[in-house]
């Protein structure tokens, strides 16, 4: 667990850094709060884990979690987390 929190936390710090600098830090809490809790459900969470569902795939998925929620900055930072 630890291993992945050192992982994440320089992206965790652009994402704040880059949603600060666009006065955007509701938008994206917003997108990464719904993006948690899809996560965190077992069954899209085993869904999203398939080993045949690329990276541009899991990035779809997130966007039709996100709908509205969803702006290009939050598209592109997806896109390089998978």
């Amino acid at each position: 667990m630890a291993e992945f929190l050192t992982l994440a936390r320089p992206y965790a710090k652009a994402a704040f850094a880059y949603a600060s600098e666009q006065t955007a830090t509701d938008a994206w809490s917003n997108a990464l709060q719904l993006l948690s809790a899809a996560v965190q459900d077992e069954a899209f969470s085993a869904y999203l884990n398939r080993p045949e569902l690329t990276p541009a795939e899991q990035v779809d998925l997130f966007a039709k979690v996100l709908g509205n929620e969803q702006t290009a900055a939050v598209s592109h930072f997806l896109t390089l987390l998978a």
